[in-house]
């Protein structure tokens, strides 16, 4: 067969003639170079350092969920939060958010009990439930906003609500009852405007820009132990059995729950009137994972509530474990909390439990406090690559709203692989970050 450039074949041939048509025609000649540039494509994205000033501002404000979206693909940050692009609204009939609905039941339920003085361990199983009953009452008057809803659904997702959610605070009620935390403030709000509960998380970047972030804490619990006050930050869950990543926190893809700890942190003064010590953030899940039954026949028809289903889990330092749970004997599992000691007193099954020591709780903050920074200098850099993650098996790209804008396509553009870290490598590599 001769070369491929003595290539004589009539395709070929027919290939060429056109060609050298369009090529000599100064009407498509212009058409057939943009044509041809499509072969040699490269999908690189940038932004001139002036229109990102004009875009950002300093200080430099926004979330911290938006400053995980730059961890996550930083043209993906662009497109939402500089570009603010939206998807075209069609008019369709929505179904209700079912946890946005669970959201505001418990925002009442909490609220109503913080101010008329009474503590969530108090209360009994009867107790619960009729209170739950009040509070679905008093958001079923609220409109629902962005949903169609006839009066039988609403009632449906009410009574379903009512029922779910009266096994994740009876659960809730009997960890309350275990240790000394109760419920101090509900709905959260930290930032720069009037309405926030808690100030703006302030941070000095890495290259000395002022950042100032903002955003909502489900719930904040407190407690008084000797002369210090102490805090935990609540985050309810729509899923089943939420866990916190620690790889996701070291590369910077995860790093909600422990903002909120920071801003609890620098600004807990406000609500309890006298500066506050992180010791906890927890996920609570408010979905109940499956049974596994031989048979649906051998299902009770009232299920027991299982104690494990919503467990807290997330961070907790070690050294604290007493203030929340009392009946515990620093040895062994924890029946409340996702810990445990060995009989030497060091912490064990280190890579399944939520207990660190008290200095790594430390780094931890410092690592947020620093990724954040670092990712802020990103956004202000005029980083906009598409250029998303790949960790284990997962991808952002898998439900982006933006890929007909980046034009991502896998295998073909460029992606940032993350190595998986078990828990004690990344407790490990923040240790050495810190010196």
């Amino acid at each position: 067969r001769p070369p491929l450039t003595e290539d004589r074949t009539p395709q070929r041939v027919l290939w060429n003639r056109l060609y050298d048509s369009t090529r000599v025609d100064a009407d498509l000649r212009g058409r057939l170079k943009r044509s041809l540039s499509a072969l040699t494509f490269s999908n690189t994205a940038s932004v001139s350092l002036d229109s990102v000033r004009k875009l950002t501002g300093e200080p430099f404000r926004g979330s911290v969920s938006s400053l995980e979206t730059q961890a996550a693909c930083p043209f993906k940050h662009f497109a939402q939060y500089s570009l603010r692009l939206q998807q075209r609204k069609l008019a369709e009939l929505e179904a209700v958010d079912i946890g946005l609905v669970h959201h505001a039941i418990l925002e009442d339920f909490i609220g109503t009990l913080m101010s008329e003085g009474h503590s969530l361990g108090d209360l009994l199983d009867g107790g619960v439930m009729d209170r739950l009953a009040e509070s679905c009452e008093r958001v079923a008057t609220r409109p629902a906003s962005g949903a169609a809803l006839s009066t039988a659904r609403e009632a449906y997702i009410l009574r379903r609500s009512r029922q779910e959610l009266a096994r994740v605070v009876q659960i809730q009620r009997r960890i309350a009852a275990a240790g000394g935390f109760r419920p101090r403030a509900a709905e959260v709000k930290f930032g720069d405007s009037d309405d926030a509960g808690l100030p703006a998380v302030l941070i000095t970047t890495p290259q000395g820009r002022r950042v100032q972030l903002r955003g909502f804490i489900d719930r904040v619990d407190l407690v008084e132990v000797a002369d210090e006050m102490l805090g935990v930050v609540i985050d309810y869950k729509s899923g089943s059995d939420p866990k916190l990543d620690l790889s996701r926190v070291y590369y910077g893809l995860s790093l909600q729950l422990l903002g909120y700890l920071l801003a609890l942190a620098d600004g807990g003064q406000t609500l309890a009137g006298r500066p506050v010590r992180p010791v906890g953030a927890f996920y609570i899940s408010l979905k109940e994972s499956y049974d596994l039954v031989s048979h649906p026949a051998t299902h009770p028809d009232e299920p027991s509530v299982k104690q494990s289903a919503y467990r807290p889990r997330g961070v907790l330092d070690a050294d604290r474990v007493a203030a929340l749970d009392e009946e515990w004997s620093g040895r062994g599992p924890s029946a409340v909390y996702a810990i445990h000691r060995n009989k030497d007193g060091n912490l064990g099954h280190v890579e399944s439990s939520d207990g660190v020591s008290a200095s790594d709780f430390a780094a931890m903050l410092d690592h947020t406090r620093r990724k954040l920074g670092e990712l802020a200098d990103d956004v202000m850099d005029g980083e906009v690559a598409v250029k998303p993650y790949r960790l284990g098996h997962v991808s952002p790209c898998t439900w982006c709203s933006f890929g007909a804008v980046c034009r991502f396509e896998f295998g073909e553009s460029e992606m940032r692989f993350l190595e998986s870290l078990k828990r004690s490598e990344v407790l490990g590599a923040i240790r050495r970050s810190r010196g």
